[in-house]
C-alpha cells in the first residue's frame, strides 16, 4: 500500500468521513469490517490504510521487512511488531487515533484543490440563482407597469428620475422630443 501511490484527496477524504461515525475501532473489528460488504471493506481499506501510513512515518519504511523477518524466524505477529516499533500494537493503535486531530484531518481537507473548486462552483450556483431571482423580480414588476399603462417608477413607488425617463441616467437630452430642458 505505502508503495502503490500517494495519498489522495480522495484518501483523506474517506478517512475524514470513516473516523466521524463512530468512535475508534479496534483494528480486530477493522480486519472483520473486510469480510462484511463493499461499504464496511471501503471503510476497512481507509483506516488500516491511514494506520500502515502513520505507522510507516513514526518507525520507517522498512517496518514492514523488519515484522516480516521477526514472523519469519518464528514470533507471532504480536511479539515481532513489539520487537520492531518497540510498543504494543494497543498503543500504536491509540497513537495513531489520537494523532488524528483537526490538523491532520480537516485542514489537509479543507485547503485541497477539490475543496476550492468545490467553493467555487457553490458560489456560481449561488450568484446564478440570485441573478435568476433578480431578473425574475424585475421582469413581474415590467409587467406590472405595462399592464397598468402607467409610468414607469424608480422601483421604489415614487415618480421617476429625468435619468430614469431618459432612459439612462446623465443623459441631458430627453428622449420625448416636445419636453425641453
Amino acid at each position: 500500500m505505502a508503495a502503490a501511490r500517494s495519498w489522495s484527496i480522495e484518501d483523506r477524504t474517506r478517512l475524514v468521513i470513516e473516523l466521524l461515525p463512530g468512535g475508534r475501532l479496534g483494528f480486530d473489528r477493522v480486519d472483520a469490517l473486510f469480510g462484511e460488504g463493499e461499504a464496511r471493506a471501503r471503510r476497512a481499506y481507509a483506516l488500516s490504510g491511514a494506520f500502515v501510513r502513520d505507522l510507516l512515518q513514526r518507525y520507517g519504511i522498512d517496518l514492514p521487512g523488519r515484522i516480516l523477518v521477526r514472523i519469519a524466524d518464528g514470533s507471532s505477529f504480536e511479539e515481532a511488531f513489539h520487537d520492531a516499533t518497540g510498543t504494543s500494537l494497543e498503543i500504536a493503535q491509540g497513537s495513531f487515533y489520537r494523532s488524528q486531530n483537526l490538523w491532520s484531518r480537516w485542514i489537509p481537507f479543507l485547503t485541497s484543490s477539490f475543496t476550492l473548486w468545490t467553493g467555487i462552483t457553490l458560489l456560481a450556483l449561488y450568484a446564478m440563482k440570485k441573478r435568476r431571482e433578480r431578473d425574475a423580480r424585475l421582469a413581474a414588476e415590467w409587467e406590472r407597469e405595462e399592464s397598468a399603462g402607467g409610468v414607469p417608477t424608480n422601483g421604489a413607488g415614487g415618480t421617476p428620475t429625468n435619468g430614469e425617463r431618459n432612459g439612462a441616467f446623465g443623459d441631458s437630452h430627453p428622449q420625448d422630443p416636445d419636453v425641453r430642458n
